[in-house]
Order: structure tokens, then sequence, then C-alpha cells
């Protein structure tokens, strides 16, 4: 997994945050570390992935 443990930003209607990508449980969702610890499951139809340079 190219971005495990780096910041990530989740953008969902209505909704953004950033947290850690922590791995890829086993239905594929991405697993994100929340800021206030908690872990969120993200599916999502579109994912994009970048880096320090925009896309990885």
């Amino acid at each position: 997994m190219v971005n495990q443990n780096q910041q990530v930003r989740v953008l969902e209607p209505g909704n953004e945050y950033t947290g850690i990508a922590r791995g890829i449980d086993e239905l594929g969702q991405l697993l994100v570390e929340k800021e206030d610890g908690s872990m969120v499951k993200v599916y999502a139809g579109e994912v994009s992935v970048r880096g320090i340079y925009n896309y990885v």
C-alpha cells in the first residue's frame, strides 16, 4: 500500500477530514485513523492517491 502510515484526506459528500492510512481490511476498505484516534473504514467508487508532488 503506497500511502500506508501517511496522512490522507477523505472527501465525502458534505464531509471532509484528514487522518493516517493504516491499511486495507478484508473487504478492500481503506482504514483511516482520524485525528481523534477513531478508526474509519472508507469505501468509495473513486479514489485518488496524491503524494507530496501531487498524484502518486
